[in-house]
């Protein structure tokens, strides 16, 4: 973490944008991905429909229980 810090570019980062950025220099993968969505408001479909896409994306659900749950999304 600390390379995070002497990287001058990060200094004048907004609040969030720090956040993607310590996000970045600490993950990767799945967990990275995880991480980012995690930074909307659990409530909004942008966090549902992204939480989706990576269940979706590291097969931990099928295509139907997606369609499903996206179709069922706002119900």
């Amino acid at each position: 973490m600390i390379g995070y810090f002497l990287n001058p570019k990060n200094w004048f980062l907004s609040d969030k944008e720090k956040q993607i950025a310590k996000l970045n220099y600490a993950l990767s993968g799945e967990e990275l991905e995880r991480a980012l969505v995690r930074l909307e408001d659990p409530e909004s479909r942008d966090f549902k429909i992204g939480m989706l896409n990576i269940d979706m994306k590291y097969n931990y659900i099928t295509q139907h229980q997606y369609d499903k749950s996206l179709s069922t999304l706002d119900d």
